[in-house]
């Protein structure tokens, strides 16, 4: 019961959350949960593993619960919350906004919050739909305060704390590199998903540290996978002399196929090492990369045939992977996956070269829907609901005439044009419409009006 009592000293000032916690205690002791985020005694909480992506940061040598609250209350709350249920979920996410309200006011901040604001990115509090989404926000925060704090030249404390007192109880120099670099992989699919540029500071010293041989080599892999991501959309999608920064259909192709050979090459580094989590990585950063060549202005050609059929087989591999997979813990990247693969295939089907059967690509993306929906809170405010409804609406949208295309978004412009199509052809009434439910979910309560392009943010 020692633990237990802890917890309520902890929360004594909030009863109702204290018999949330004190159950979610019990349930976690009496239930195995699907590869738990960390694992409980009655005395101690093992903080080796907080997340499966994270798994590789070299956390403080914190063992008890105590001594990790002690620590950092943001930390011990997010590493809480993440395979919580729903309902104590919901309550502990306002203990953790509260947290959040506290570090923006009491800055330097330290490792341990950085450490608990890239946890967040990857399992966010509940939304309703994109615009609410503080992932992004974490994450900048992340990257600030991991810059004052002096995480990218882990090796210099002290030029970055000048009080002796607090240098000793500095985290360790491989601790700071390994949460830097998790800062950046981190930072790099926040943007995307956003089809935003990315405002990390990329030097020598951060691309040696990938290769550190104290640096685990699934974070090793995953910032290189990242770093030629980031690579393939700066130069394609921001470096053109267009108001969109999207470079010509000629330089844009050639460019892909260039930076398909390198994607090869790092798949064959990757492949002694292949696990769900780096393939799934992998695959959504090359989707986005073949992306760039399936805008309208692209003409028909052996070489688009060819990324074509390489795109099919990628995004139908990545949901084969998901259906595998239980979804119920995974990072919310990987739903945003998913859901972009899915909407890949959608637009693949408009290319007569695609190989597989129509019928076989339906079928894979709705299995994908279920394996999603299965896994989906009850809440109706959950955006989850609104990716499920965008995926059972896409038979219906497959043949609609895009419009105008967005260009302007890097590798997510796809998806923006997919939203906007939604929108124009499930919500406004008329024959053959789709029914006007949950459009809440996507910023249309209110009808069709003139398009806001700051509401079609991307899943």
């Amino acid at each position: 019961m020692k633990s237990i009592n802890f917890k309520k000293r902890l929360i004594g000032q909030n009863a109702h959350l204290q018999l949330l916690v004190a159950r979610f205690i019990m349930i976690i002791l009496k239930a195995p949960i699907p590869r738990p985020i960390f694992s409980w005694d009655m005395n101690h909480l093992i903080v080796g593993r907080p997340t499966k992506f994270l798994e590789n940061f070299a956390f403080p040598r914190l063992r008890s619960s105590e001594a990790l609250y002690r620590r950092c209350p943001l930390l011990f709350w997010a590493i809480c919350a993440v395979p919580a249920p729903p309902a104590i979920r919901s309550q502990l996410e306002a203990q953790l906004k509260g947290l959040i309200s506290d570090v923006l006011l009491e800055p330097p901040g330290s490792v341990e919050i950085v450490q608990a604001l890239l946890i967040l990115c990857m399992w966010p509090p509940s939304f309703s739909w994109n615009r609410h989404d503080p992932s992004l926000l974490y994450s900048g925060i992340a990257i600030h305060m991991g810059l004052q704090l002096g995480l990218h030249r882990p090796t210099l404390a002290r030029e970055f704390c000048l009080d002796d007192d607090h240098l000793q109880a500095e985290p360790d120099s491989e601790t700071k590199k390994t949460t830097w670099l998790a800062c950046y992989t981190v930072s790099k699919m926040q943007v995307a998903r956003s089809g935003l540029p990315l405002p990390f500071p990329e030097d020598s010293i951060l691309i040696t540290a990938f290769d550190d041989p104290e640096v685990s080599p699934d974070l090793s892999l995953l910032c290189h996978i990242y770093r030629l991501f980031g690579q393939s959309a700066k130069v394609i999608g921001t470096n053109g002399p267009s108001s969109s920064g999207l470079v010509d259909p000629i330089t844009r192709v050639n460019m892909v196929m260039m930076f398909r050979f390198q994607f090869c090459t790092l798949w064959e580094r990757l492949l002694p090492y292949k696990c769900n989590r780096l393939e799934l990585s992998f695959l959504g950063a090359r989707l986005q990369l073949w992306s760039f060549v399936l805008h309208d202005d692209i003409e028909l050609s052996a070489e688009l045939f060819d990324i074509v059929n390489a795109a099919e087989q990628d995004a139908m591999r990545l949901l084969q992977i998901s259906c595998e997979t239980n979804l119920s813990f995974v990072p919310f990247y990987v739903r945003r996956s998913i859901c972009y693969a899915a909407l890949m295939l959608v637009k693949l089907l408009r290319y007569p070269c695609i190989r597989s059967a129509h019928e076989t690509i339906w079928d894979q993306i709705e299995l994908a829907r279920v394996s999603l929906s299965s896994s989906i809170s009850p809440s109706d405010g959950d955006v989850n609901h609104g990716i499920d409804r965008l995926l059972q609406a896409a038979p219906y949208l497959e043949s609609k005439e895009m419009g105008p295309p967005t260009q302007s978004r890097m590798t997510y412009s796809m998806v923006f044009d997919f939203i906007r199509l939604y929108r124009r052809h499930c919500c406004q009434p008329g024959p053959g419409a789709l029914p006007m439910v949950g459009l809440e979910i996507f910023g249309m309560e209110h009808g069709i009006g003139p398009i806001e392009w700051s509401a079609l943010c991307p899943f």
